[in-house]
């Protein structure tokens, strides 16, 4: 059988694989930045705990314990939107704005209370 002739010297082949092994590494460290970048329940939880913090949904006005936001949300897809839209935040922010906004509350029906028996005080 003839030998058949050579394309590609030692040299080019080299280079070749060289090329491929850094264009794999370069992907791999793509890829490992991409998942560090991923968003997940998980992630999401042990950056709370990491900060004695809970975690709030602004768009339900809701909270959760991390344990909470990982049970319930555990099971969402990475990048789902509600992980991109919780705020992970010190618990007492809820309680004092809770408090504040029941007190404005109180005071609109205070001066609803007033109005109505100042209303029908004045029909007699």
């Amino acid at each position: 059988m003839r030998d058949l002739p050579r394309l590609l010297s030692d040299n080019d082949l080299l280079k070749m694989r060289e090329m491929e092994l850094v264009k794999s590494e370069l992907q791999e460290r793509q890829q490992q930045e991409k998942e560090n970048l991923t968003l997940t329940a998980e992630k999401i939880c042990n950056a709370a705990k990491e900060v004695n913090s809970w975690i709030y949904d602004p768009e339900n006005k809701q909270w959760y314990t991390p344990d909470e936001f990982y049970t319930e949300m555990g099971k969402f897809y990475k990048n789902h939107p509600v992980f991109i839209r919780v705020q992970i935040k010190n618990p007492i922010e809820g309680v004092e704005a809770g408090f504040k906004r029941m007190s404005l509350i109180q005071l609109k029906l205070i001066a609803f209370t007033r109005k109505v028996l100042e209303y029908y005080s004045g029909q007699k």
